[in-house]
């Protein structure tokens, strides 16, 4: 590795000096990725993806319900709302947009919730698998006494 390189410390791939992004798993690496305006956008990206992608601890999947809950929860209030319009005052030009708009909200944050979600209980089966499976090939320990 040339001097002045460093090394993700997500993926382990080298970075050239000045990089504030790795190249190959987006992770931000200075100071500068996180205040940048156009970075920061980046850095909440990276965030959002891997909160959802890995959430290993229950406060991370706490916290991605209190963050797109209440967004998902209102989203499809205003779903449920345009379609009664719709169905109520015939199919209004005026009414297809918020229920568009309220539509993709609903797929949106319903979508990132539910992968959250299934991704932590995933990650919780498998962790339990684990752990059960060196349990069982524990071997017992003798101690100097028995000999």
């Amino acid at each position: 590795m040339p001097v002045g390189e460093g090394v993700c410390p997500r993926c382990l791939e080298p970075i050239p000096l000045g990089a504030h992004f790795c190249n190959r798993c987006s992770t931000p690496l200075t100071f500068h990725a996180t205040t940048g305006p156009y970075e920061s956008i980046f850095a909440e990206g990276f965030a959002y993806r891997e909160a959802s992608s890995n959430p290993r601890k229950p406060i991370i999947l706490i916290g991605m319900w209190l963050l797109w809950g209440p967004s998902f929860a209102v989203s499809l209030l205003m779903f449920g709302i345009s379609v009664a319009a719709c169905f109520e005052q015939g199919s209004l030009p005026w009414i297809l947009v918020p229920l568009f708009g309220s539509g993709v909200c609903v797929w949106f944050t319903g979508a990132l919730l539910f992968k959250t979600t299934k991704n932590y209980v995933r990650i919780r089966e498998e962790a339990e698998k684990e752990s059960a499976e060196t349990e069982d090939f524990e071997e017992p320990r003798s101690s100097a006494w028995e000999d």
